[in-house]
């Protein structure tokens, strides 16, 4: 028997769930916020070996991004391509209706802001970080304290030591709308099989 007690809770749970599907790609940005926070509290953890690590190989950190980033860019634009078909149809008119329609394309083409962007700046640190280029050496500068105490060269320290840590916070950003996309496409898909096509009905 349900007391009465048991359908508030639910009812409690249902406002958080639908809360939450509301405003999901909110929490995403936050979540990926509180991953870049922590992730940046482990990189300079005292003794710095993944920061070391990671700008002693920038280059070839820059160009994985920049190839990985390509590859997912044109891997969404395809996804969302098939959805705009899927979606077209008449069996698909419920999700149409649905208040969260809007939301599916609206979580695509912020992934595909963020990759693209990603994109740009890994093509952008890759380029600053060859010495041929800029003339300076910037594989020991890790910080933005350190890059301020650096005379001259600061400020093309300062934009390097901004690049990489954009870079990691977009990589983090892209990969929870990564996980979205897949979501959908998998739901829609699976939808697809279910309902056998007939638009006549």
């Amino acid at each position: 028997m349900t007391t009465r007690e048991d359908n508030g809770n639910k009812g409690t749970y249902g406002k958080i769930i639908e809360f939450y599907q509301l405003h999901f790609m909110a929490f995403d940005l936050l979540t990926s916020i509180l991953v870049f926070i922590l992730l940046i509290l482990f990189m300079i953890s005292p003794d710095k070996t993944l920061l070391n690590w990671l700008f002693e190989t920038k280059c070839g950190y820059y160009s994985f991004i920049t190839t990985i980033s390509v590859t997912l860019l044109g891997f969404i634009i395809t996804g969302i391509s098939i959805l705009i078909i899927f979606l077209s149809e008449k069996r698909f008119k419920p999700i149409r209706q649905n208040s969260l329609h809007e939301k599916i394309y609206a979580v695509y083409f912020r992934t595909i802001l963020y990759l693209s962007i990603l994109t740009v700046l890994a093509i952008v640190g890759y380029l600053v970080n060859f010495p041929s280029l800029t003339g300076i050496d910037l594989n020991n500068i890790f910080s933005i304290a350190g890059a301020l105490k650096i005379g001259n060269t600061a400020y093309l320290i300062l934009f390097n030591v901004l690049i990489f840590y954009s870079v990691v916070l977009l990589s983090i950003l892209a990969s929870f709308g990564l996980y979205r996309c897949m979501w959908i496409l998998k739901r829609v898909i699976k939808i697809s099989i279910k309902i056998p096509g007939d638009d006549n009905k």
